[in-house]
């Protein structure tokens, strides 16, 4: 064999090497010519990005770009050709990618460059940072819950004493008073003394609700049915809010019983209607619901809870605002109208409980509070976890519609657990394009209600009814479904899930949506 014929073999065995390293890569790994067009593209890439290697190659690479970066691509390209100034080339940098469904993700590029018979031509090397970001997200978040737990642990230890010595203090002035009233006859004087000892009371009250924070006042747990604390407390919420804002109870069947204290859950109640008043001054819906929920939420201990929700169509909080709700002495009320322990206070009843917190609100469209409390079982004051039957997918595809990234992370990782094949959009706009595709087989989309780009779960669910009536719809919301339909046209075909829900109400609600049952 001559040295030609042993250069091409030797050629060939490090060409055939090389496909393989490039086959089995982890990483996307994409190559472009002089003008940005796509040469060859790894199977890594097809998948990460959603296209066949067929619809990629011959294509400029910016149809992987979102923008800025697929306008200005192009004309970076052109520069560096012309000057070799690097912005990316041999350098790499964070940067998003965009997928077939339209998606946006996270990304690491680094970029060589080399030429081929005096050609010049450029390879990308792709990692996906999707995983790593929501890693990052989640760190930032526990760690932003781990300081404010401590912030509140530390005030409420710090009211905990005080309101410890301002009761000692309560009591030798209101006890002085009661010996003074004995012995005046003036009924000025009893005037004066009668307006000191309302506010001695007042004070009193105070210190307990400061007591309750800093979870130090005893409790009088009873078994207690939230449907008839509810029930009872009807009436008196109406002459409570006024003319100018409807009352609606849901209150679910067979609810489970808990333990608590009676006397704290009605002035939790009323604490809740009074803020969800204050937040509509020119009138509104209050919402009171109860439920059982077996919860598997990451935030909440699973196990079996009944739910006491409170919602309202008012102002709604910021996400500063929402950040420190529960701080005490926090407050948006003027000075004079709240003492920032209402939820506060609620909060540390509810954790004396065994139970939890949770605060869903947006701005301009209202706010929901979540009180989840363990459902009580004889010799057992701990959430009891009941087995469930989770209903399986029967091979059908679902458009998983959702902004939040999170949250679509989690969504998605449930449904493909549940056996369904997802495809995801980052928004109401994008679900429609990818609904539009020939090529997707989509039988029941999963969206969000409130979404931004112009086009919430409802505008879809109009869409598919108009357009592709043979696919289902499923939409999920924070609020209460009184309030999203409130704030839509109502389609009354369409079904709801509340947030936050369990693994079991998704697979249940699912293949209800699909017409199993």
């Amino acid at each position: 064999m001559n040295s030609e014929n042993v250069a091409n073999e030797e050629n060939e065995i490090r060409l055939a090497k090389l496909e393989a390293v490039l086959r089995t890569a982890v990483n996307a790994i994409v190559s472009i010519d002089s003008r940005g067009i796509i040469d060859s593209a790894n199977p890594a890439t097809t998948s990460l990005f959603g296209y066949r290697e067929d619809e990629l190659i011959g294509q400029n690479v910016k149809m992987l770009m979102p923008e800025p970066y697929a306008r200005e691509h192009d004309g970076y390209l052109a520069n560096h050709l012309r000057t070799g100034i690097n912005k990316i080339i041999g350098i790499g940098r964070e940067v998003s990618g965009k997928r077939r469904d339209g998606s946006v993700f996270p990304l690491h590029l680094a970029v060589s460059e080399y030429s081929v018979h005096g050609q010049r031509h450029f390879t990308g090397v792709i990692t996906d940072l999707t995983t790593q970001k929501l890693a990052e997200q989640a760190l930032k978040e526990s760690e932003a819950r781990l300081a404010q737990a401590q912030r509140v642990e530390a005030v409420g230890q710090l009211a905990g004493g005080i309101a410890h010595d301002f009761n000692n203090l309560l009591s030798v002035i209101t006890g002085s008073q009661e010996l003074l009233e004995m012995r005046l006859t003036e009924p000025r004087d009893l005037a004066l003394l009668a307006r000191a000892q309302e506010a001695a009371e007042m004070g009193a009250r105070l210190t307990e609700r400061m007591l309750t924070f800093a979870r130090r006042k005893r409790l009088e747990p009873t078994e207690i049915n939230f449907n008839e604390q509810v029930t009872g407390m009807a009436e008196m919420l109406r002459r409570t809010l006024g003319g100018n804002i409807s009352l609606i109870t849901n209150l679910g069947p067979r609810l489970w019983t808990v333990r608590a204290d009676a006397s704290e859950i009605e002035n939790a109640i009323l604490n809740l209607a009074i803020n969800a008043r204050d937040a509509m001054p020119s009138g509104g819906t209050l919402i009171i619901e109860t439920a059982n929920r077996s919860v598997e939420d990451a935030k909440i201990p699973r196990g079996d809870y009944v739910q006491l929700s409170v919602s309202d169509t008012g102002a709604g909080m910021s996400a500063e605002v929402l950040q420190r709700a529960i701080e005490p002495f926090f407050t948006t009320k003027p000075t004079g109208k709240g003492t920032g322990l209402g939820l506060s206070t609620i909060h540390g009843f509810v954790q004396q409980s065994g139970g939890s917190v949770n605060i869903y609100s947006e701005l301009g469209r209202g706010t929901t509070i979540n009180i989840y409390l363990p459902r009580w079982q004889e010799a057992s004051l701990g959430p009891q976890t009941q087995t469930t039957t989770i209903e399986m997918a029967k091979g059908e595809t679902v458009l998983l519609v959702e902004d939040n990234p999170d949250v679509r992370f989690v969504a998605r990782e449930r449904l493909e657990g549940l056996g369904y094949q997802v495809i995801e959009a980052t928004s109401g706009v994008a679900a429609i394009v990818v609904l539009q595709s020939p090529e997707r087989d989509i039988q029941i989309v999963f969206s969000d209600v409130v979404m931004p780009g112009g086009a919430s779960g409802y505008d879809v669910a109009r869409w598919i009814m108009a357009y592709a009536p043979r696919v289902k719809v499923l939409l999920t919301s924070g609020y209460p479904e009184e309030v999203a339909r409130a704030q839509q046209a109502p389609l009354p075909d369409v079904k709801l899930l509340r947030k936050p829900h369990s693994r079991a109400e998704l697979a249940r609600a699912l293949r209800e949506a699909l017409g199993d049952t």
